[in-house]
């Protein structure tokens, strides 16, 4: 299921649509046949695009069909069902629970099948209750993270079809919450973010505090650093940052690099991030990076609000992402200089 975004009047502010939810298919997801005698995986295809799948057991197993939350594919093929323009890229990128030994979410079949069946049917939904997640019902969540993370590789795709884009794990949990110190296990992960030692990211979950599986342009802003750090460079480093700030030109530039690749993937100039406040009702932050930045702080080098607009404003000029991509992974990532 996707939970829409909407921004509203005051266009500072936004909110989650819980009354909006709209039913997606599950993308490029890895389809296992599970033998239920010993758990032994006997079969393993791909989810389309359009969220169908075909999966061959070659002998007659009682199985359990099962979906994960893991894309993965040493050498990407033309699906009919998609406009992707990946073709022998790899990359193996799964969303995990970070308080369960980092066991990959997954839905699976109440039936055994034994036989052939043309009707099989998996669901991730997600509910609400009030301005509340359904707390039953947040098996989506991964699966639309997973999704936010395919529209930023089909757009690298786009320059170069057979991007190598390695490894990554990203560890989502309801009981991720901004609590210091770092202790993921717990779910004490302080912020979103990506951690470019472990080459992994962390995704706030807690419900009616902050979760972000369903704030894309927070979820593509983090994998924009992974981009950073496996494609391109980045000489940034962790810091607290906000539009307004005045920061140092490295962070400035990775910052605001992620909210303007994030808009550039999504095709959304809002960047939203959604929270709770004190009253438990659902509300966030909304900017459109199309617009100039008119505050004096946010009008030079030192702002990520210039450099997302910059960046932003650049792509949409040139109707074209190629020569951006080419000077990110050429010159960018070459120069002397700090960038």
């Amino acid at each position: 299921d996707y939970v829409p975004t909407i921004v509203l009047s005051d266009q500072k502010s936004a909110k989650l649509d819980f009354e909006g939810i709209v039913a997606q298919p599950v993308r490029r997801a890895i389809v296992q046949a599970v033998y239920t005698g010993n758990s032994t995986v006997v079969a393993e295809s791909l989810t389309l695009d359009d969220g169908s799948f075909t999966i061959t057991v070659p002998k007659p197993y009682p199985v359990w069909v099962r979906v994960l939350s893991q894309t993965a594919t040493s050498s990407a093929v033309k699906d009919a069902t998609s406009l992707s323009t990946c073709l022998g890229a790899q990359w193996d990128i799964k969303v995990v629970d970070n308080t369960q030994n980092n066991l990959t979410y997954a839905i699976q079949t109440k039936t055994i099948y034994k036989s052939r069946s043309d009707s099989i049917l998996l669901l991730a939904p997600t509910a609400s209750q009030s301005e509340l997640f359904d707390s039953q019902k947040r098996s989506g969540g991964p699966f639309h993270i997973l999704d936010v993370i395919l529209k930023e590789i089909d757009l690298v795709c786009e320059v170069n079809a057979a991007t190598k884009f390695g490894s990554l794990v990203i560890g989502w949990s309801v009981d991720n919450t901004s609590a210091s110190p770092l202790r993921p296990e717990v779910g004490d992960i302080e912020s979103t973010s990506f951690d470019k030692e472990s080459v992994s990211i962390l995704i706030l979950g807690q419900n009616g505090v902050e979760a972000d599986e369903y704030n894309p342009h927070v979820i593509a802003h983090e994998f924009g650093h992974f981009l950073e750090h496996r494609l391109f460079r980045s000489d940034g480093f962790s810091t607290y940052h906000s539009a307004g700030d005045v920061i140092d030109p490295r962070a400035a530039w990775s910052e605001g690099f992620g909210y303007a690749i994030a808009a550039i993937a999504l095709k959304n100039s809002w960047n939203t991030d959604t929270r709770w406040d004190g009253s438990k009702t659902r509300i966030g932050s909304a900017i459109d990076i199309s617009q100039v930045p008119t505050a004096i702080a946010d009008q030079s080098i030192y702002s990520e609000t210039t450099v997302q607009y910059f960046l932003w404003t650049l792509t949409q000029l040139e109707k074209r992402t190629d020569r951006f991509f080419s000077v990110m992974g050429g010159g960018q990532k070459n120069t002397k200089g700090f960038s």
